[in-house]
């Protein structure tokens, strides 16, 4: 069930082409920061590695492309990555990430919904746009944490991604996608919306 409201709608219009680009960054960034002998350790996603991380990362990237018109989509199931990469891990995540910003580039500013891959089926453009964001910056995240590398994730961005979560992620959940929210505990960081998000996404704050 969507339960998006149209002030969230509102306020994402002006900036879901920003908060893709810079959510896509960050998905390269903690790729390429990736050193040889870290792609089995374990991540946030408790159940995979690295690699699989990855490989899920890239494989919903293409499934939206499609969604929109670009593209076959993955040829694997994002959900049961295998741990194996054909070719580079970077390159696969590269090609993701190209074919779905040819895909958003498509959409014009005025289109008032779009086909998703998620089971909610078409959504408000602004918000479809910034949970595609979100599965890059997240899983980014969870590279970095697995890696010791440094959040990719900051208040601003956050910010924008839990508006968009905060009407599709509870059926998502429901489904197995999200684990349960992490209650708050410890002292306030100095990134506290960062900190909500992943609470919010069933991730404890690192």
């Amino acid at each position: 069930m969507n339960t998006t409201t149209t002030a969230t709608v509102t306020s994402l219009q002006p900036v879901w082409r920003e908060v893709l680009a810079v959510s896509y960054r960050a998905l390269e960034n903690s790729v390429a920061g990736v050193r040889d002998g870290q792609w089995d350790n374990a991540t946030p996603c408790s159940e995979w590695t690295v690699t699989q991380v990855v490989q899920h990362a890239a494989g919903d990237q293409l499934a939206y492309a499609k969604m929109l018109g670009i593209g076959n989509g993955p040829a694997y199931d994002p959900f049961s990555p295998s741990g194996a990469v054909d070719g580079t891990a970077a390159e696969l995540v590269k090609d993701a990430v190209e074919q779905t910003a040819a895909a958003w580039a498509t959409v014009a500013d005025d289109t008032e919904t779009v086909p998703t891959p998620l089971p909610h089926g078409d959504l408000p453009t602004p918000v479809a746009a910034v949970m595609c964001a979100l599965d890059a910056a997240v899983h980014a995240w969870d590279i970095a944490i697995a890696t010791g590398r440094p959040s990719p994730l900051d208040d601003e961005l956050a910010g924008h991604l839990l508006a968009a979560a905060r009407g599709i992620v509870e059926p998502l959940r429901q489904w197995g996608a999200y684990a349960p929210v992490v209650e708050t505990a410890g002292s306030p960081s100095s990134t506290p919306v960062v900190d909500d998000l992943l609470r919010y996404l069933g991730r404890a704050p690192r």
